[in-house]
């Protein structure tokens, strides 16, 4: 078995077509894991075929489970010689840790987003290699207690401090507060909270924890799992490792469906990993802001704001039958 592996678009496609064509006459297989959303996504796929062409390969299209019995069926030794491409692993990973995640009429362009995040760090060699290396520069003990490492996040070239971040707390309030730029200039630094963009988990901290508490759908489930990881080691950031996450500023969102699952998980998180009196201040103030009288929220937004609320309190979770991704509130 051979692994060839790159950065996206470095070739590695054609390198593995060479080497199996260099290895000579044989019944060529090509494991197409890719799921195809929006026009640069069927480019892929068309440039992939193209650069098959004539060179003899029988195409399985299996963006998941590719060890089915189908599958298997074909590849099973049978006395005659063999060769397999599988055409990604970053891509099959991603489909088989984030595909049930978005059910079917979730937002395209939402599912694509979160498969190119878990897509990008397999492929970003560099950020990986760094991380790495800080964690095997550290003593036996120290490795012991780490659970989790995450790169420095940039957007548009600057860093994006809420993706690391700190639990700041009185009596009365609590903050989730991106960690301070003075920080990244040190070699590591720990965290309580991360966002899964450019962070890597120990697999003996997910059997211990389990995963992504999938009843938060999205929004919020990576700080979740984070304080579920925090419990049994260290969450650390490790500043030379660096994850480009290049988004929108939130001011040019309209109010929608993101509005709903961030307001409600995050109350739902206050609610079950904090002293309740910290759910309260912040469920009375956000209904004041949000929804009461003295808002200027439309009413369809102050509904929207209800709603998410009284569903963090009722513990209702999931995906909302009418705040599904895409859903946007045009009022005005």
């Amino acid at each position: 078995m051979i692994l060839i592996t790159g950065g996206s678009g470095s070739g590695k496609s054609a390198y593995g077509e060479k080497r199996i064509l260099e290895a000579g006459e044989m019944t060529r297989y090509y494991i197409a894991t890719m799921e195809v959303f929006g026009e640069e996504g069927r480019k892929k796929v068309e440039r992939h075929k193209k650069l098959r062409q004539g060179k003899g390969f029988i195409t399985i299209e299996s963006p998941k489970d590719v060890g089915r019995e189908k599958v298997l069926e074909m590849l099973r030794p049978d006395g005659q010689k063999k060769a397999v491409l599988l055409e990604c692993i970053s891509n099959l990973t991603a489909n088989e840790m984030f595909g049930s995640s978005f059910e079917e009429g979730s937002e395209p362009g939402r599912r694509t987003e979160a498969l190119a995040e878990i897509i990008q760090l397999l492929e970003n060699d560099d950020a990986i290699e760094k991380m790495i290396a800080y964690y095997q520069k550290q003593e036996v003990e120290k490795q012991n207690e780490i659970v989790a490492l995450s790169s420095a996040v940039v957007n548009h070239g600057q860093i994006h401090e809420s993706h690391r971040s700190r639990i700041e707390k009185d009596f009365f309030r609590i903050r989730f507060v991106g960690v301070d730029k003075k920080y990244y200039n040190t070699d590591g630094f720990e965290i309580d909270l991360f966002s899964y963009v450019g962070t890597m988990i120990k697999v003996s901290a997910l059997k211990n924890v389990g995963t992504t508490l999938r009843d938060l759908f999205i929004y919020g489930d990576d700080n979740e799992h984070s304080l579920r990881l925090g419990k049994i080691g260290k969450l650390v950031c490790v500043p030379a490792s660096v994850f480009v996450h290049d988004t929108p500023g939130v001011e040019t969102r309209k109010i929608g469906w993101h509005n709903y699952y961030n307001r409600r998980n995050q109350l739902y998180i206050l609610k079950e990993y904090f002293p309740l009196r910290y759910f309260i201040n912040r469920f009375f103030k956000r209904y004041i802001l949000d929804i009461s009288i003295l808002s200027k929220n439309t009413s369809e937004e102050k509904k929207l704001f209800k709603t998410a609320q009284m569903d963090a309190l009722k513990n209702k979770l999931g995906k909302h039958p009418v705040y599904k991704p895409g859903f946007v509130i045009k009022e005005k």
